[in-house]
């Protein structure tokens, strides 16, 4: 008899979850663990139909722009089947954009810089010099330009919506714990602190032992760019943590957040050592 599948659909963060089931031996014990990347229309995997008729456990990931998981209807009728919204908090960046110097994400991929900068962008459209543009990024008081808290009421709104939509919860603990604890790195990465609270709500979800594998080695480089929060954000959320001597981090080198900006700014080639690769899935 075939080994029963537990197929885990979804971003970057589904592989993390994949792969710290496969480490447990209480999992691999029962079933076959599969990932199934699942994120975008045209950015998806491929599950044959023997892993979908066998499938015992299917983890499955909801996010706004993820297509439906293809051929659901081959699963079995006892498949145990957990949603789990994406895990994003867009409140902490709100000048983020997609830099225009880089491709479309369609012809070339994350770019050379996947996490662009509102305030930079305009200022060197006005022709300020990349040097300029840093020091207006520090001079700007965010919080006096931006509605912070309405765009942190709709981000809010967006992921309790994605609770609604799965079994598993994520939203209340972000958004009663982001100003005592860093759960995010960027506004799509989860911190090593925020993965802990999902591996373990997935493995209670599935009434499994705890994990004890290596949370940073299941990762899998999502925390290699760790994308600076504006001082004035950082105030006018009152965030515990926050440090704004703390480095910046691209490609898994730290470096002053000036010269993360500096860097980026004048569209230079980022740091990036042997092994550390970027994962830049995006909502």
């Amino acid at each position: 008899m075939a080994t029963p599948r537990l197929v885990v659909a979804g971003n970057c963060q589904a592989r993390f979850v994949a792969k710290m089931l496969e480490a447990n031996p209480a999992v691999n014990e029962r079933y076959k663990v599969v990932y199934f990347r699942n994120f975008r229309s045209g950015d998806q995997g491929v599950l044959d139909e023997k892993t979908l008729r066998n499938c015992a456990v299917l983890l499955e990931q909801v996010a706004h722009q993820a297509p439906e998981m293809p051929h659901k209807a081959m699963l079995p009728k006892w498949t145990q089947v957990v949603r789990f919204p994406v895990l994003w908090f867009n409140s902490l960046w709100p000048t983020f954009v997609r830099d225009p110097r880089n491709p479309p994400k369609e012809v070339g991929g994350p770019g050379l810089w996947p996490y662009g900068d509102r305030i930079i962008v305009k200022a060197l459209d006005s022709g300020r010099t990349p040097e300029q543009a840093v020091n207006a990024w520090f001079a700007t008081d965010v919080a006096a330009s931006l509605d912070l808290d309405r765009f942190h009421e709709i981000n809010a709104a967006k992921m309790l919506d994605l609770d609604a939509r799965s079994e598993l919860k994520m939203a209340r603990y972000v958004l009663d714990s982001f100003r005592r604890e860093k759960l995010f790195v960027t506004h799509n990465h989860p911190s090593f602190r925020m993965l802990e609270v999902l591996r373990d709500k997935v493995f209670d979800a599935l009434g499994l032992p705890a994990s004890d594998a290596e949370v940073e080695e299941a990762s899998g480089g999502m925390y290699h760019t760790h994308n600076p929060i504006h001082p004035t954000v950082a105030r006018h959320f009152g965030l515990e943590w926050f440090d704004p001597e703390s480095p910046a981090r691209v490609r898994n080198v730290e470096l002053p957040a000036r010269d993360y900006f500096k860097l980026y700014a004048g569209w230079e080639q980022p740091p990036n050592p042997e092994g550390a690769g970027l994962d830049l899935d995006t909502e």
